[in-house]
């Protein structure tokens, strides 16, 4: 079919002639088999191949919430892995302590090498250094400071 077009459309008259044999052709046709008419919903059926419900059912969702943050509905395959999360008991990754140096399931902050706090002295009378200064105005009103010896105080 298409090679005859591709050669008639080389000439008018060509395409008149193929024109003209093809509106005969569909009347032949038409006389061999009546063509039958069909309304809307039965040219539909017979697009899909299948009959078109004449009663419909829609049911509301399962799961909804009225309040909050709108999420997605969770189904069946999300539910199973948050219960195998539960069953699963979270394993500790060893690490490097900075303490004591080794690879071990601590760290630094509840390391057994690590002295406790109060041995430290931090905050403690004995370990404050206390420097003295003396501030005077010059004549040109600028603040000099001259620093005198530390004390440490005992």
């Amino acid at each position: 079919m298409e090679k005859l077009i591709l050669q008639a459309k080389q000439s008018a008259a060509a395409m008149q002639l193929l024109r003209d044999e093809l509106v005969v052709l569909g009347d032949k046709l038409n006389e061999m088999v009546p063509e039958k008419e069909l309304s809307q919903i039965e040219e539909f059926e017979s697009y899909l191949g299948c009959s078109i419900p004449s009663q419909i059912e829609i049911h509301p969702p399962n799961d909804t919430r009225s309040r909050g943050r709108i999420k997605r509905i969770k189904g069946h395959n999300d539910k199973e892995k948050k219960q195998n999360k539960k069953r699963k008991k979270k394993e500790r990754v060893p690490r490097r302590c900075k303490k004591c140096k080794q690879v071990v399931l601590h760290d630094s902050r509840n390391c057994p090498n690590k002295e406790p706090q109060h041995l430290l002295g931090a905050g403690s009378p004995s370990c404050e250094i206390i420097t003295l200064a003396r501030v005077t105005i010059d004549r040109g009103n600028h603040l000099v400071v001259t620093s005198l010896s530390p004390l440490s105080t005992q």
